[in-house]
């Protein structure tokens, strides 16, 4: 019988290819000796001792993804990265860790890795797929910066801004903690140039202080008796000025500076609605009681009702007088605040009516 290398197949393929190349009654004999003492073979497999036993075939393939795709307690990262002008392997140690593992399926595993960094809010994400049956695991890593109230609203970035609004821009608001009135004079004067919907809340009771935090958004904590007249004016004030901050035009008078010896201030414009407010800081250390704010984007032909916050009365002033001589903002207080509002009235021209 002439003798061929036929490759053993599953089933019964294999005595179906040996049967095709000879038909012969020995060779069948002869095969289906063959057939029985593999049988006998692979039964005696099944009971060999452990030692030389072949491990399982997802055991073996979750051995390498453990060596290979680094799937370990800790594993070494099969990412990298520069932040701060420090590498990822010096920086991530010293993050909050966390590791979740879940069944996808029968034959898939999902590990996540999360690093945390307190101190900035970046969180990074490792999501990692393991099959059961193929040496291979599949990556995917996630750069979020979770937590925007971190420093001072630098982490309102404008790409998380186009599906977001920071309701709380940043967590430095506390009562006590230094600079924290001032800061946020700087927090709106800074960020109002790019998000017109922001919010913050205030734990203290002072003018100065409370009006340093009025925002489209804006809250107070404390509820107490004797905090409950600063919060009632408080808010009253603020409804009249947050649709303005919100819906205006920014116009800042002063240079950016967080100085105790100096004014900050800015005006909010609307010119289709024809109102808008100037809100004014003078601070601990500043020696001028006045400052003139000349306002923009107002009809000089037009007549405007001005109110200060602090005055009962109000007076009526040419919209070309508020755009060329100014608004004159007088506070007594060191420290102290200002919020004045105008209103355009009888249309846009005050030669519209003859009793103005």
């Amino acid at each position: 019988m002439r003798s061929r290398r036929i490759p053993i197949c599953r089933s019964g393929a294999f005595t179906h290819r040996l049967a095709e190349r000879d038909e012969r009654p020995e060779a069948r004999r002869l095969l289906l000796f063959t057939a029985f003492n593999l049988l006998i073979l692979f039964a005696g497999c099944s009971v060999c001792d452990s030692s030389v036993q072949a491990p399982p075939r997802a055991a073996r393939f979750a051995s390498a993804r453990r060596k290979t795709h680094n799937l370990d307690a800790q594993p070494a990262l099969p990412f990298s990265f520069v932040y701060d002008g420090l590498v990822s392997e010096k920086l991530l140690p010293d993050w909050t860790r966390r590791h979740e593992v879940m069944a996808l399926d029968r034959v898939r595993t999902q590990h996540v890795f999360h690093w945390t960094d307190r101190k900035t809010g970046l969180e990074i994400r490792c999501i990692a797929v393991a099959y059961d049956d193929c040496p291979v695991v599949e990556w995917t890593v996630y750069f979020k910066n979770k937590d925007t109230r971190i420093s001072g609203g630098r982490r309102n970035d404008l790409e998380t801004m186009r599906r977001a609004v920071p309701l709380l821009r940043s967590d430095f608001q506390l009562r006590g903690m230094a600079g924290v009135v001032e800061g946020n004079q700087g927090h709106t004067y800074g960020l109002s140039f790019w998000l017109p919907f922001q919010g913050t809340g205030v734990y203290s009771y002072e003018a100065y202080s409370y009006r340093s935090f009025y925002l489209p958004s804006f809250g107070m904590g404390r509820l107490t008796s004797d905090s409950t007249a600063a919060q009632q004016k408080a808010y009253a004030e603020c409804r009249t000025v947050a649709p303005m901050m919100l819906q205006g035009d920014d116009y800042p008078r002063t240079p950016y500076c967080l100085k105790s010896d100096q004014w900050i201030g800015w005006p909010f414009n609307r010119p289709e609605q024809g109102d808008g407010v100037a809100q004014a800081f003078r601070r601990k250390d500043c020696a001028e009681q006045t400052m003139v704010f000349r306002l923009k984007g107002l009809d000089p032909a037009a007549r405007y009702e001005v109110v200060s916050f602090d005055a009962e009365d109000s007076e009526m002033v040419s919209g070309r007088n508020l755009i060329e001589k100014g608004l004159n903002v007088k506070i007594n207080d060191k420290p102290g605040a200002a919020v004045t509002v105008y209103r355009r009235l009888n249309g846009w021209g005050c030669e519209r009516d003859a009793n103005v």
